[in-house]
């Protein structure tokens, strides 16, 4: 059962009522006595409106109120013995179930509770429930964009524009959102050629913030780091939006042809993003690269794009020993400089010219793209203040760019949801934080702050708040219990995704699988097979340690799945899996959505539910690197809850075993 979407206060805090049925500590406060009272007096029922429970305290504060203390604690004890411990843990998740939860502290120790006359507040619900406020901006007429910026922005639309107000004097408007968002949208409207770093933890509301900047006027361009994140964002603004967004994708790519032009080479076509076809020992075979130490000249040529990719990642011009000491076994200096030579001409054919019909030959990305448009000296054209969204993800040559864009910029983003590796710091940028969700309650984000504690370094200083607005039920589990059939279910391994998707089809259950996750099961699975029946190496990353048959199936005895090594002996096959995969139900089929932590980026549900192998059972103890990984998945996956989370009751003893 859901919560409802209005939550109802007591005026009494946690601590208080949990003090006095556990230990029998008795406050000081009349109107803390008749909570305790009311709460104990409907311990066991299942529904009780909120108005007749908040008749039922201001009844009991009224009666309380003529008492003294030495009363009070004794007519309260006599109630109390009937009340055990585990009584009052169940009765507390009924009130959660019915929206009914304890006053914050701070409404608490400002008297939020009673009136002019010391009576109980009908205004104290409004009053709890203020984490929102309502803020001015101006809102000033769009600045012409001169010639000279057209001209550098030749290709890229510059957006719609808003009427200018009469007199050029700015207007107001009021917008409602949380203090930590007004400080942000005020900040960047102050100063909107400032460079701006924000974390922002997930659920804080930055599609708002731009929501509140495109209200406001002024010159903004959003960069998108995919199509769906601009697509999105243009059906939020609608019609009346005046920021412009772009993909980076497209971005580079306009760049990229408006370098080539200026430049008046002969290109034939200026490079793009874009993936090949050709294997790499057909790349290696084409260039001639040679054996570098022991290394075939395919495992060389991987090694060298290896250390590409690493330069691309780095302020340097040139590709140089220090990049080759980083990245590869090689230990003689002759070796090591072979690798930097062969690098570079890498490096260059990968950007050489080619007609629009020649076939692609090596896989360009957009950090390879843009690491050559910062070694070739090109801007960002003017297009008043970037937002640049998602900047957890932003590969890092975008800020050798940025270094140089001559307005201002505000890079957005969670560090806590960077998977893999560190975000890069945004270079003399001011700090913004938004630490107050609207997606999840409060009553579920202390546990999210518990498993970002484990971090090995802190990366947001403010600590994640929850939404007062509404209730998110932090629902613990343990073995054998029954879990949601609905909402999300993240999984850390995708072997117990596997084995719950089966399970789920051959009961005609309904459930789909985020994409990503399906794509990564479908290689798996295929790997997993072809490494049975005809010994072939895995393709797939996370199987590339498997050197045979036998080693696969001791890892997945070691971790609990017999059953999907008996699938297998029984032989199961593309045909099985093609079944599976056909049988997803569509997402507004109130299917179970169901996929691994790292892919629940970017989607929020009523019910989200970790499942047992997100944290796993075994004593191993994970390198620092590991653990770091594990708590930003986990993170990810409980931040996209609005009504329920659910998770293993042992999760945090689990984090503390592997740390």
């Amino acid at each position: 059962m859901l919560p409802p979407r209005s939550s109802c206060y007591l005026p009494v805090t946690e601590a208080v009522a949990d003090a006095f049925v556990e230990q029998g500590l008795t406050s000081a406060l009349p109107i803390e006595w008749a909570s305790v009272w009311a709460l104990l007096a409907v311990l066991g029922r299942d529904r009780i409106s909120h108005a007749e429970l908040l008749r039922y305290v201001s009844e009991l504060h009224a009666l309380f109120a003529m008492e003294t203390a030495v009363s009070a604690e004794a007519r309260l004890g006599q109630l109390r013995q009937r009340c055990t411990i585990e009584d009052w843990t169940a009765s507390k998740r009924r009130l959660l179930d019915q929206g009914i939860v304890f006053a914050p502290e701070d409404c608490m120790a400002e008297q939020a509770w009673r009136d002019a006359e010391g009576r109980f507040s009908g205004d104290f619900q409004q009053r709890c429930s203020e984490w929102l406020q309502d803020y001015e901006i101006d809102l000033r007429p769009l600045a012409q964009a001169d010639a000279s910026d057209a001209d550098l922005a030749d290709g890229l639309d510059d957006g719609p524009e808003v009427p200018e107000a009469s007199g050029q004097s700015p207007w107001r408007r009021v917008m409602h959102g949380p203090g930590d968002q007004a400080r942000v949208v005020r900040a960047i409207m102050a100063t909107p050629d400032e460079h701006f770093s924000m974390a922002a933890y997930a659920g804080t509301g930055k599609t708002h913030l731009l929501l509140a900047l495109a209200e406001a006027g002024g010159r903004y361009t959003h960069l998108a780091p995919t199509a769906a994140h601009r697509q999105a964002l243009i059906q939020r603004l609608g019609t009346a939006g005046t920021i412009h967004s772009i993909t980076l994708y497209d971005l580079a790519n306009t760049m990229a042809a408006g370098l080539v032009r200026a430049q008046d080479t002969r290109w034939q076509s200026p490079p793009r993003v874009g993936q090949s076809t050709w294997s790499v020992a057909r790349q290696a075979e084409y260039l001639g690269i040679p054996a570098i130490g022991e290394a075939t000249p395919a495992s060389t040529l991987l090694l060298l794009f290896r250390l590409i990719r690493h330069w691309c990642f780095s302020q340097d011009p040139a590709i140089e020993l220090v990049h080759a000491r980083r990245v590869s076994p090689l230990a003689s200096a002759e070796d090591l400089a072979a690798c930097v030579a062969w690098a570079t001409k890498v490096w260059e054919a990968m950007l050489a010219p080619r007609s629009a019909r020649q076939e692609r030959v090596f896989s360009l990305n957009l950090f390879h793209l843009v690491k050559w448009l910062d070694v070739a000296g090109a801007g960002i054209p003017p297009m008043g203040t970037l937002l640049l969204d998602e900047a957890h993800d932003l590969p890092g040559p975008w800020y050798a760019l940025l270094r140089r864009y001559p307005q201002g910029w505000v890079t957005m983003g969670d560090p806590y949801q960077c998977l893999s590796g560190s975000v890069p710091h945004a270079p003399h940028a001011k700090a913004l934080v938004m630490a107050q969700s609207v997606r999840a309650g409060e009553q579920v984000t202390p546990i999210m702050q518990q498993v970002l504690e484990r971090h090995s370094e802190v990366l947001v200083h403010d600590l994640i708040r929850g939404s007062r607005e509404h209730v998110t039920r932090p629902c613990r589990y343990g073995e054998g219990d029954a879990l949601p059939d609905e909402g999300l279910r993240a999984y850390g391994r995708i072997w117990t995704l596997l084995e719950d998707a089966l399970w789920l089809n051959s009961r005609q259950g309904r459930f789909r699988l985020i994409k990503a996750s399906e794509t990564e099961l479908v290689q798996m699975v295929k790997d997993a097979m072809l490494l049975r029946r005809h010994g072939d190496l895995p393709k797939s990353y996370k199987l590339r340690a498997f050197r045979n048959w036998p080693m696969l199936a001791q890892h997945l005895e070691t971790l609990g799945h017999g059953r999907v090594l008996r699938m297998f002996d029984r032989g199961f096959d593309d045909r099985h899996l093609a079944s599976l995969i056909a049988s997803q139900r569509p997402a507004d089929d109130g299917a179970l959505t169901m996929g691994l932590l790292e892919h629940c980026k970017n989607m929020e549900f009523d019910i989200v539910t970790l499942s047992d192998c997100c944290v796993s059972a075994s004593r191993k103890v994970l390198s620092r690197d590991e653990r770091d990984e594990q708590v930003k998945a986990l993170y990810v996956a409980m931040s996209r809850a609005r009504r329920q989370l659910w998770f293993p009751g042992d999760t945090m003893e689990r984090l503390a075993d592997q740390g």
